[in-house]
């Protein structure tokens, strides 16, 4: 299980108030949606020592579900719970049937981020 640094988890504790202001302001319970990226036989990065991108991405997803589900503020969701490859167009239903304020997309590649649309964090394992 990946250990999350001190500046993720104050990051995660910043979110979650956030997501309570959101409530506040808006009477219903905010929907988080973590989907952690590949899975199954679509592994993603691979980097020297071994460590595999789709099992860091479902550790993290589920270590963020645990601190979110811990603030009782929010509704928290993943696309996936286990080591299963989930195509696209299921991942796009499953994210739309659950209506989220927030979806958070968990990848660890090497790639920086290159859509405006987003907010790229890298996170370097060796």
């Amino acid at each position: 299980m990946i250990k999350l640094s001190k500046l993720l988890f104050n990051s995660f504790k910043l979110l979650s108030l956030l997501l309570l202001s959101f409530q506040v302001f808006s009477n219903e319970a905010p929907i988080v949606v973590l989907d952690p990226g590949h899975g199954g036989s679509d592994t993603g990065y691979v980097n020297a020592n071994g460590l595999i991108e789709s099992r860091i991405a479902l550790d993290l997803a589920q270590e963020v579900k645990k601190i979110l589900d811990h603030s009782s503020v929010v509704s928290t969701v993943l696309t996936r719970d286990k080591n299963e490859l989930i195509s696209l167009s299921k991942r796009i239903k499953f994210i739309e049937s659950h209506h989220p304020t927030l979806l958070v997309s968990l990848h660890t590649s090497t790639s920086q981020c290159e859509s405006l649309q987003s907010t790229c964090y890298n996170i370097a394992y060796s």
